[in-house]
């Protein structure tokens, strides 16, 4: 095979019983995913046509990948519907001659093999002769392409793909949700029992064992009736739909067959939904735009594409990737060399204080410090586990979790809570007699998801998150562990930890600070300082004999002890990449990520650093400055791994160098990092000095409101500070605004009922609203769409938005001028919302190039500011008197300010970066100002013809017939006056 290319020599002939002829054997063949890279991949095939040559095809996944799109669809461009697999197909075309046999790997919940190219199988013997090619990461596998001739004398191993984790998978919830297997649930564990009457940890794997066999078949029973009812129900439905007439009790048979299968679909997309992984939802809602962008997101957090191998190099390479990974993370579970004298010493610094604290029943006992448990609690952490606390473990775990490697979730165990809680204790207790817990229970299953950083580097192991998939029943007994420890913990961790304890919420951490800050502001701290403190890989590296160490001084007994060490004494790990498994990890330090008993275990190990910030005075000490008779105050809070420290000087800073150094002896090789200034608090006391400042500004406000009550005159005619001339002028044209008598001045009540059942105002809304929304968008979140189309600091992104706010501001002064000049506004008003429209709808585009989008928020700040001087403007003109355009125009642009709370909620964060649900309301607002400024348009167009009529209507009448109004008639009837002509 691939002769042509150069790739594979013609094996060499032995003879062999029988003389057969050589034969061609493909094994483990995986195809790329993406139609174009199948086209290159298959091109090079080149078999020439032998008579004695047969070939046999043995492939794992030629059609089974995920992408239902490439391998599951119909290519035959004719009528009838050809074979669905795809990549088969492909490969058996390119052979010049008949294939005798093609088989694919028996599927691990399948009974049979399945044969895409079915013909009579022969058994022959192979000549010698391998050749491995290797390409990059398709879309689901890699592609790995071997071929095989060995002779018969041949002993060397064929080559195959690492290990894949087909063995991962999810027991269908329908199993447990069904009676007749949880009937079925305490014969097979009393069986198992029965098996191994002395050794419940054998009995519990065959169990387990038992169970996953069981459920498997029992999912494809439920399958199997899930077909035959839905073929039977379909049957049934077309049978009625092809009577001539239907009777009541027929078309009521007919509904209830729809309705039936319906829900049978329903609950077969919702079953799937569950095998790939995604998110429950309720049967009735549809998957929107945004469910879709977190599942496609939820997809590319999981996919690598390359790594960064030990020598800096990028590999693509499958089984070099995989060997890098288990290298590195075995590496990072495995504590340093470390001395350990100095070891010692820096634990003996940090527990010692501990062991000599008073417990909490101690009348003179610490608050402040980390206390040894009582004696209640040391008897009740070294209890046996009984069957009550797991049935309540068990009632309490939520539905839809991911299990570990045997698939069976939480579902499966509350099915019958009694059995599964009487088994995995008398197990658990076992194991912690033994001191060794089940294999199953001690290994796990790690996926590596991407931190989601602007600046990630994705070839780096060290943005990935690892999330590790334990089996349900360890997590039940680390639930049940976490639930012994949370009775423990409050009297034994000081209220400085807030991170995953009973009682305490991060809120009340925020309130402390809030009130500390307050009590700083009255003190004379120049030089005090609030820090914020980290350490990398805080669980991944802490060591276990610090653990035990810490639980030790605490007062914890032996035997609870000796259970930590069964615990993490013999954990294993493997990663899965792109689906496929490393080998084994040993966690030799660190806690595991996502484990319930991780949270309660960590505060317990962090808190000798949280007091030793207090013992060698690094935490500033407020007794020392306040009144003894003041409570102690805390002066550093925090969130499991994550703490904030107040000091008084930046002399602390050496203090807590030396600090990190006895940590990283005593505990883990994990760095602290640096510290972060949240604040410096000696500017805030330099706060209290602009309080003058901030009273002479609002007293200066005040006088300036004052002196407008005796400046600012409400007429022209009262106006003072203008000449007699300047005076007339105004006046003049004040009375000639709109018709040849004025309008009337002061306040009427028939014009504000005008304003309120007046046209002008209602329709008028509607292009205000479709200007201001945009706006107020604009305004608050150009800064987060141009940060959408690349990686910019705050600082560029602000810059950047300065063209675009330029290029509004030149639109706006052109616009008004030209608008003035030709005395219209409906025009300049469309072109500012046809503008909105367009760049709204330019960004709404996913693969629009980035320069096009930004040339689109220039679109977009164009129409949104431009447009408001002429829906200002346009609205006012056209109502005369002045107490109704006054009450007009407030309650017009009044409710349309109500706008910004539309513009502040669509730009969600869940939404980044395409922003659809944003970007598609603000072209709906342009498309309906479009709409409204049209109507407006037309009906004061209609409005001037029928004056213009009634005024014709009048000239063709006899001087002594014609309707003559007086001067206060017309400017009581407003713009509705004959002599009134609207402002298009």
């Amino acid at each position: 095979m691939l002769e042509r290319a150069g790739v594979l020599q013609r094996p060499r002939c032995y003879p062999h019983p029988g003389a057969l002829p050589p034969k061609y054997q493909f094994v483990n063949y995986y195809a790329p995913a993406r139609p174009m890279e199948r086209m290159a991949h298959f091109s090079p095939f080149s078999l020439n046509r032998e008579p004695d040559t047969t070939i046999r095809i043995i492939a794992g996944d030629l059609n089974d990948c995920p992408n239902l799109a490439v391998d599951r669809k119909s290519v035959s461009p004719g009528p009838r519907p050809a074979s669905h697999a795809t990549h088969w197909r492909t490969l058996i075309g390119r052979i010049p001659y008949s294939v005798i046999d093609t088989i694919r790997y028996l599927h691990p919940h399948a009974r049979q093999f399945s044969r895409p190219h079915r013909q009579k199988g022969h058994a022959h013997l192979l000549v010698s002769g391998t050749t491995s090619v290797d390409a990059p990461l398709s879309d689901h596998r890699p592609v790995s392409v071997t071929i095989a001739c060995p002779s018969a004398e041949s002993s060397t191993a064929v080559p195959s793909l690492p290990e894949t984790s087909s063995q991962l998978f999810r027991v269908n919830t329908r199993v447990s949700a069904d009676e007749a297997f949880a009937a079925r649930i305490p014969f097979i564990i009393n069986a198992s029992r029965r098996s191994h009457p002395l050794d419940p940890l054998a009995a519990f794997e065959e169990a387990m064992a038992r169970l996953k066999i069981a459920s498997s078949d029992h999912a494809r029973h439920l399958n199997r009736q899930f077909l035959t009812m839905k073929a039977a129900l379909e049957r049934r439905t077309h049978e009625l739909e092809a009577l001539p007439v239907l009777d009541d009790q027929r078309r009521a048979e007919w509904q209830d067959s729809v309705s039936m299968n319906k829900r049978l679909i329903l609950e077969r997309a919702r079953q799937l939904r569950i095998r790939a992984h995604i998110p429950e939802l309720s049967s009735e809602e549809p998957l929107s735009h945004t469910v879709h962008a977190r599942l496609a997101g939820r997809r590319t957090t999981i996919k690598i594409d390359a790594l960064r191998l030990a020598d800096e190099s990028i590999s693509t390479d499958l089984v070099k990737c995989l060997e890098h990974i288990q290298t590195h993370f075995q590496s990072h579970h495995t504590p340093d060399d470390r001395d350990v004298a100095q070891v010692e010493d820096a634990r003996s610094t940090l527990l010692d204080p501990v062991r000599s604290a008073l417990p909490r029943s101690t009348k003179h006992s610490d608050s402040r410090f980390m206390r040894p448990m009582t004696q209640r609690h040391s008897k009740l952490l070294e209890e046996p586990f009984t069957a009550d606390e797991f049935v309540e473990a068990i009632g309490k775990t939520d539905k839809g979790r991911s299990p570990g490697a045997s698939g069976l979730p939480y579902e499966m165990y509350q099915s019958s809570p009694t059995v599964f809680a009487e088994l995995i204790a008398s197990t658990c207790n076992e194991a912690w007699t033994k001191g060794a817990l089940p294999d199953s229970m001690t290994s796990g299953i790690v996926r590596l998801l991407k931190k989601p950083k602007p600046d990630a580097d994705y070839t780096n192991l060290k943005y990935y998150r690892p999330i590790t998939l334990r089996e349900c029943s360890y997590k039940l007994m680390s639930k049940v562990l976490v639930a012994r420890l949370n009775k423990v913990l409050p009297s034994v961790l000081p209220p400085s930890q807030h991170g995953f304890m009973p009682g305490r919420k991060a809120s009340d951490a925020g309130s402390h600070l809030s009130l500390l800050l307050e009590q700083i502001r009255t003190l004379d701290l120049a030089d005090s300082a609030l820090l914020s403190l980290d350490q990398e890989s805080a669980y991944d590296l802490v060591d276990h004999d610090w653990i035990i160490s810490v639980f030790r001084a605490i007062g914890a007994p032996e035997r609870f002890l000796g259970l930590l060490g069964v615990i993490y004494g013999s954990v294993s790990l493997r990663y899965i990449i792109n689906g496929y498994l490393t080998g084994v990890v040993h966690m030799l330090c660190g806690l595991g990520q996502r484990d319930p008993v991780s949270c309660p275990i960590w505060n317990v190990c962090f808190q000798p650093y949280l007091d030793a910030l207090v013992r060698r005075k690094i935490a500033l000490d407020l007794c020392a400055v306040l009144l003894p008779t003041r409570a102690t105050i805390l002066t550093h809070l925090a969130f499991a791994d994550d703490a904030i420290v107040l000091v008084s000087s930046p002399a602390a800073l050496g203090l807590l160098a030396g600090l990190a150094v006895d940590w990283r002896l005593a505990v883990s090789r994990s760095w602290l990092v640096p510290p972060a200034l949240v604040a410096g608090l000696g500017s805030v006391n330099q706060t209290e000095t602009s309080l003058p400042t901030v009273i002479i500004m609002g007293i200066l406000t005040l006088l300036a409101g004052a002196l407008a009550f005796f400046c600012v005159s409400d007429v022209p005619a009262k106006a003072k500070w203008l000449t007699e001339d300047e005076r007339a002028w105004l006046v003049w044209r004040k009375a000639s605004d709109g018709s040849s008598v004025g309008e009337a001045e002061g306040l009427h009540v028939a014009q504000i009922k005008s304003a309120f059942t007046d046209y002008h105002c209602w329709v008028a809304l509607f292009f205000y609203i479709s200007i201001l929304v945009p706006l107020y968008s604009v305004g608050l979140f150009a800064p987060t769409l141009i940060n959408s189309f690349g990686k910019w600091t705050r600082a560029e992104v602000q810059l950047l938005t300065v063209p675009m706010y330029v290029f509004a501001c030149s639109y706006v002064l052109i616009s008004s001028v030209y608008a003035d000049r030709y005395r219209t506004r409906f025009l300049f008003l469309l072109a500012a919302q046809i503008l909105c429209l367009i760049g709204f709808t330019i960004n709404i585009i996913p693969t629009a190039p980035v320069g096009v989008k930004f040339f689109g928020l220039f679109l977009c700040a164009a129409g949104a500011y431009g447009g408001v001087p002429s829906m200002i403007s346009w609205l006012s003109t056209n109502l005369s008197g002045t107490t109704k355009r006054a009450v007009g125009t407030g309650l017009t642009l009044g409710i349309a300010s109500l706008g910004g709370i539309v513009s502040s909620n669509v730009y969600r964060r869940v939404d980044a970066p395409n922003y659809l649900l944003g970007h598609g309301v603000l072209i709906a607002t342009s498309v309906m100002g479009i709409i409204s400024s049209c109507l407006y348009a037309f009906l004061l167009k209609r409005s001037n013809e029928a004056k213009d009529r009634w005024h014709a209507e009048q000239n063709a009448l006899p001087e002594d017939q014609r309707k003559v109004f007086t001067v206060q008639e017309l400017r009581d009837m407003g713009d509705r006056a004959p002599e009134f002509y609207y402002t298009i």
